[in-house]
C-alpha cells in the first residue's frame, strides 16, 4: 500500500485516485478549489464524474504541501497551462525523492513544451519521471 498524492481534482484525477483508493492505497487528492474539496469530502463525487462516487478514504485538500509531503508517488493531473506554476511549489515542499507521474496530455499552448519537458525544467528535487499520454 502507497501513499499517493494526485495533483489536480478533475476527472482525470479524481478518476485516478478512485482507482488507486479501490486498490487499497492512501490517496489525497489537491485541489485549488475550496468548493471542488467539499464536493469530493462531503458528498464523495466530483463535478466532472457526476456518476461516480469516491471512496470514504479519499481526502482532498487545498494545500498542496500537505497532500504531497509523506507521499510515495505524485500524479501530477493539472492541466498543461497550469503544470509549470504547480510543479514549481514541489521544489518549495520536497527535498527527497519521488516518482512523479505526469498524466497532463498535450503541449501548453503558450510554450509548446510538453509536461515532461517542464517538469524536467522545473524540478530541482531527484525524481523518476514517467509520462504517460
Amino acid at each position: 500500500m502507497n501513499n499517493i498524492a494526485v495533483v489536480g481534482s478533475g476527472s482525470w484525477g479524481s478518476a485516478i485516485a478512485i482507482y488507486l483508493a479501490e486498490k487499497g492505497h492512501n490517496v489525497k487528492i489537491w485541489s485549488f478549489s475550496e468548493e471542488e474539496c467539499d464536493k469530493i469530502n462531503n458528498e464523495k463525487k466530483c463535478v466532472f464524474l457526476p456518476k461516480a462516487k469516491i471512496p470514504d478514504t479519499v481526502e482532498c485538500l487545498t494545500d498542496l504541501e500537505k497532500v504531497i509531503e509523506g507521499s510515495d508517488i505524485i500524479f501530477h493531473v493539472t492541466p498543461s497551462k497550469f503544470t509549470r506554476e504547480t510543479i514549481k511549489k514541489y521544489n518549495m515542499i520536497e527535498n527527497g525523492e519521488k516518482v512523479v507521474l505526469a498524466v497532463s496530455g498535450g503541449p501548453d499552448s503558450i510554450c509548446m513544451l510538453t509536461i515532461l519537458e517542464k517538469l524536467r525544467e522545473e524540478l530541482h528535487f531527484k525524481i523518476v519521471v514517467a509520462h504517460i499520454n
